[in-house]
């Protein structure tokens, strides 16, 4: 199985951080045009294709960000992979890729399968990761998934970051959150929350 890291775009967690809480966060039904799926996605968030996340990523400063990234690989991975990515105006985000492995696996199987892989891959990108969770199974909804969350330094910022995985009918999809840690609980509950109706709503 080939194993894709769902890259988080952290390094647009540098944007100032608004003094103001986030209030409730209403979603609305989004699908994705080629791959298909649904999820609730939030109101108000800037959605961007695959295409328009590798413009980003050709800024200068990711590379700089990241010298231990392929970026230019990273970027052929975002394209073929269809991602896309839900960003608010104070630079919290996630993302979603879809790959076909043309397989059925548990969220046991794949903790097993693809944890240790992601967890190695995010200790060579960061100076500076602590899992806080490693490799563990949850329900949300109907969804089963495996997921790791971890808290790592960018050089500039502190950022939390949440990884699940989900096998639907021969498709591993990887969502990946990305926040800031310097953010207010009650913006950090909202967007929790939030991240809870993407999780719970994903449907092939």
């Amino acid at each position: 199985m080939k194993k894709i890291l769902s890259l988080v775009l952290v390094f647009v967690m540098a944007m100032a951080l608004s003094t103001c809480a986030l209030g409730e966060i209403k979603t609305t039904p989004y699908q994705h045009p080629v791959l298909g799926f649904t999820i609730q996605a939030p109101v108000g968030w800037l959605q961007m294709d695959s295409q328009n996340i590798a413009k980003l990523m050709a800024d200068p400063s990711v590379a700089k960000s990241f010298p231990n990234v392929d970026i230019s690989a990273y970027v052929d991975q975002c394209i073929a992979n269809e991602m896309t990515m839900f960003m608010d105006i104070k630079g919290s985000n996630f993302n979603i890729v879809g790959e076909n492995v043309g397989s059925a696996f548990t969220a046991d199987q794949l903790n097993l399968l693809l944890t240790p892989s992601l967890i190695s891959q995010y200790q060579q990108i960061f100076p500076s990761v602590n899992f806080i969770v490693d490799g563990d199974t949850c329900k949300m909804g109907d969804n089963e998934y495996a997921y790791i969350v971890y808290e790592a330094s960018t050089g500039v910022n502190t950022v939390i970051g949440a990884q699940y995985m989900i096998c639907e009918s021969g498709m591993l999809y990887y969502i990946t959150l990305t926040i800031d840690n310097a953010m207010k609980v009650a913006d950090y509950i909202e967007i929790d929350t939030m991240f809870d109706k993407v999780l719970a709503s994903f449907a092939e």
